[in-house]
């Protein structure tokens, strides 16, 4: 029986392009958008950034450095919030609301400071999570199995009475290896059959 319903946020709650941030880094710097790709994920910096091991001032300044650009606080945090659009989500702030009235529910997400912060203002469907396991917080990233173990932890029951869904199978495939029941989603019709399927009540 399902007890815990986790959720990822970027994909599945909100949609997200970054397009938007390579525009502006385009912009600035006069590279390319490949050549900027590889410059911030060299060493691993974007992980870094996601799993909290440095600060936003710290990101912000290697992404100076590596780009050759001057971007201030407020610039770089309009760049990086700009993958999102307010207002646009993928599933029913009704749906989440409703299910957290039944079930414990919690998000499970890949993510920045900077980029939940933001979305914590500007997502409504949040404020009704039970609690967040956000990987800059906990200093692990999906589908390392230490964010699935924190995940567990706070749904406060067994892995298998856990229902997990998230757009991107490798995290799914990472849930599963943890004991989480987890299914890809693709739509908010497709994740409500998933729920029935399983007894929850949508």
């Amino acid at each position: 029986m399902v007890k815990t319903i986790i959720f990822d946020l970027g994909g599945v709650i909100v949609p997200f392009d970054f397009a938007h941030a390579y525009d502006r880094m385009e912009a600035w710097s006069g590279l390319g958008r490949q050549e900027i790709r590889t410059r911030l994920t060299e060493g691993g910096l974007a992980e870094q950034f996601e799993r909290g091991q440095v600060t936003p001032d710290e990101f912000r300044g290697a992404l100076n450095q590596r780009l050759g650009t001057t971007v201030s606080s407020d610039q770089f945090a309009g760049m990086w919030v700009s993958i999102f659009t307010p207002g646009q989500t993928l599933i029913a702030e009704s749906l989440i609301a409703s299910l957290a009235a039944r079930y414990r529910v919690i998000l499970l997400s890949n993510t920045t400071v900077t980029h939940f912060q933001w979305l914590s203002a500007n997502t409504p469907h949040l404020r009704h999570m039970h609690h967040y396991v956000l990987s800059y917080a906990v200093g692990a990233t999906k589908p390392q199995p230490e964010i699935y173990a924190q995940a567990i932890l706070r749904a406060q029951c067994e892995a298998g009475e856990c229902f997990f869904t998230d757009d991107v199978m490798k995290y799914v495939e990472g849930a599963r290896a943890a004991g989480i029941d987890a299914e890809q989603f693709t739509d908010e019709a497709a994740l409500r059959g998933h729920l029935a399927a399983r007894g929850v009540e949508v």
